[in-house]
């Protein structure tokens, strides 16, 4: 049996602007944790489970930064600045996934302020590479992110999903991270029409195609949005998630 080959794709054309206090304004994708920006971890993720061909969109007027980390990793990127950023990140999720599915069959998409195991990465990878059209790495039960704040998964009775962050009843929350295959691009060029979030594409997709969900519950994952969230990552309950994924990544400082 041949496994098919995956290329990567990095949404990073967030601004970030809840963390602008602590970042001088920098968009999200270059603010530093434990003097790494947050996509080198992306990166380096998609290069420690096998992938060396990366598609990232990017902020516009960003592409010498991103280049910077790039060729520090060793992979080869192919950057994307996204011009549209400012409508959601929605757009740097389409963009990437079409340019990287032109390069190959099967894509997975990682979103720069998460942090995440291993196994997520070789879960959806798996999924992928044995048929999956599409599929999201969701948690039934998380332990380090706050769940207000999440953006909830609730698979209906006709195989659909509502995604969003007010959903009274939920299965999964959705840890950003994503694989798409061929088969699923019509899906796609048809949804980013009118919808311009991640959570409304994906919703959008699951009308037209399957979905599935690489499920890790209670996973040691965690995402950064804010101020609080950055403290709790170095000094609180999340600082078992930045271990472990320094671990993984073979990188530690301090």
């Amino acid at each position: 049996m041949v496994i098919p080959l995956v290329v990567g794709a990095v949404t990073a054309a967030g601004l970030g602007t809840r963390l602008w206090k602590l970042s001088g304004g920098i968009p999200k994708a270059f603010f530093r944790i434990k003097g790494r920006p947050l996509l080198w971890y992306s990166l380096k993720a998609l290069q420690r489970v096998g992938i060396d061909t990366v598609v990232i969109s990017t902020v516009p007027g960003f592409s010498a930064e991103t280049e910077e980390i790039v060729n520090e990793l060793g992979i080869q990127g192919i950057i994307l600045e996204n011009q549209r950023n400012f409508l959601g990140n929605g757009t740097s999720l389409t963009s990437a996934i079409k340019y990287a599915l032109s390069l190959d069959n099967l894509v997975i998409v990682s979103v720069t302020d998460h942090f995440l195991p291993r196994e997520a990465y070789v879960k959806v990878k798996e999924s992928l590479q044995q048929g999956s059209i599409a599929v999201i790495a969701g948690d039934s039960s998380p332990i380090y992110v706050d769940i207000e704040e999440s953006t909830k998964i609730l698979r209906l009775g006709d195989g659909s999903m509502k995604i969003g962050k007010d959903l009274a009843e939920w299965q999964w929350i959705d840890m950003g991270l994503f694989g798409f295959s061929s088969e699923s691009l019509n899906s796609v060029k048809t949804c980013e029409k009118e919808n311009y979030t991640i959570s409304s594409m994906l919703q959008c997709m699951s009308t037209q195609v399957r979905i599935n969900i690489a499920s890790l519950p209670s996973s040691p994952w965690s995402d950064i949005d804010t101020i609080e969230d950055y403290i709790d990552l170095l000094y609180g309950k999340r600082r078992e998630v930045l271990e472990a994924v320094l671990r993984w990544l073979s990188w530690r400082n301090g």
